[in-house]
């Protein structure tokens, strides 16, 4: 042990940092504020007026089948509401899913639509297999 305190060490250092900075462009921001209100203001007007198509409509599947001229809901009146479709095809089974399309001429094509529980396909799985690349 010694009597004197030891000499002070003097280190050179240097630090490196890696420092955000961030700067708003507030000009940028106004203008596609302005340009989102403006198409929105565009849009707005096609709208107006959809309370007064006459009746109120749902998007429930029947009223939509109707809409799109469906073959099962030809009988019925154009303006017919959900209920009265209802009533007017009184117990028959409908089923949603895929059908042939028997209206093209050129062939028959697979689509989504309600119609009678015969026409619908039974779903059948799809294998499909999964590789992995390395």
């Amino acid at each position: 042990n010694t009597s004197q305190p030891p000499t002070a060490q003097v280190l050179n250092m240097e630090e490196v940092s890696t420092i955000n900075v961030f700067h708003s462009e507030y000009h940028y921001l106004l203008g596609s504020s302005l340009l989102g209100a403006f198409f929105v203001l565009l849009v707005a007007p096609t709208f107006w007026g959809g309370w007064e198509i006459g009746r109120s409509v749902t998007l429930n599947s029947i009223e939509i089948s109707k809409a799109f001229e469906a073959p099962f809901f030809q009988g019925s009146g154009s303006n017919a509401t959900e209920h009265e479709l209802v009533q007017n095809m009184g117990s028959r089974l409908l089923r949603y899913g895929e059908a042939d399309d028997q209206t093209r001429a050129e062939g028959s094509k697979r689509q989504l639509k309600l119609a009678d529980p015969p026409e619908i396909a039974t779903p059948t799985p799809c294998a499909f297999r999964i590789e992995r690349i390395e």
